[in-house]
């Protein structure tokens, strides 16, 4: 999906913003995580014309960084993965995150539907593969390689450290 980290996040309008929010909804439903509906004012319309915010450039037309550039000033330590278990909090029963001697971890999240999440994170805390409830992850020390199988055995997606 085109747009900045607001129209990917879903707090600008009803035309990026809310397909975001809407996507984003759906995939959490999927995990099992209960949620709301969306409010009808931050709900998706096909009738609004669709906006791609850059906060690149201020009100003034002063450029603030380069979308293709050097990241500058920007934020660019990603946040802790921990920070989860409060997004989540009413539908999380339990997260934990164990070290794989590797510099990654692999988190555990269970909920409250009874089902499982795991993911692969890097040392900073940023995801490098999520295994959904009926896949299985594999690793080699020897390669420093991650693999996600589906249920009927089949490698879906790998990373290598």
């Amino acid at each position: 999906m085109m747009g900045n980290h607001g129209d990917l996040g879903a707090f600008y309008d009803n035309g990026l913003g809310g397909l975001s929010l809407q996507a984003q909804t759906n995939v959490l439903r999927g995990m099992g995580l209960s949620l709301g509906d969306i409010p009808i004012e931050r709900q998706f319309d096909p009738t609004r014309p669709i906006v791609i915010h850059n906060e690149g450039v201020d009100s003034f037309g002063h450029t603030q960084w380069d979308e293709y550039g050097d990241v500058g000033s920007r934020l660019t330590r990603r946040i802790s993965a921990p920070v989860l278990s409060k997004a989540w909090s009413k539908d999380v029963v339990n997260l934990s995150v164990v070290s794989n001697g590797d510099q990654t971890y692999t988190q555990r999240i269970d909920f409250k539907n009874g089902s499982t999440l795991y993911r692969v994170l890097s040392e900073d805390g940023a995801a490098l593969l999520t295994i959904h409830p009926g896949e299985t992850l594999r690793s080699d020390p020897a390669t420093g390689t991650y693999r996600v199988f589906d249920p009927s055995t089949s490698e879906t997606r790998s990373y290598t450290g």
